[in-house]
């Protein structure tokens, strides 16, 4: 699945509806017109993002994630990855990630930069972006 960001800053009707999601630091990372790979999926059963959040990795650093509201984002390729898989997390959420983003404390350390972490996330990262290449990119 790839978005093209639209906004990088959501309106006073988007927060409410996103429950005041704080995009904290991501906001300055969003770079409006950029296609990104959305690396996983965040359904929340409240209103925390408007009901659905995309991970996407930060184009300002090669090992982070960053979790953006769908309303920031319009779908330019609408397929979702074969490497998701669906999981009920805690709080009334559910996720379509890869395996690997599951794992115990997987973003904490992957966003503390530990090797391991970054190693994987660096071979998901590649595995979703050839998954979604447009003909003759590569």
């Amino acid at each position: 699945m790839r978005v093209k960001c639209i906004a990088n800053r959501l309106s006073d009707e988007q927060k409410k509806e996103c429950n005041e999601f704080q995009l904290g630091s991501s906001k300055n990372s969003l770079i409006v017109g950029e296609t990104y790979t959305v690396m996983g999926l965040t359904v929340s059963g409240g209103c925390y993002f408007g009901g659905l959040a995309y991970e996407i990795a930060d184009g300002t650093t090669l090992s982070y994630i960053t979790t953006a509201p769908y309303c920031l984002f319009e779908i330019v390729d609408d397929r979702p990855s074969k490497y998701w898989r669906a999981k009920r997390l805690e709080d009334d959420f559910l996720a379509f990630w890869p395996e690997e983003f599951y794992s115990r404390a997987f973003h904490d350390r992957l966003s503390d930069d530990k090797p391991e972490e970054v190693q994987v996330f660096l071979k998901i990262k590649s595995l979703l972006e050839k998954e979604f290449e447009e003909p003759g990119d590569s």
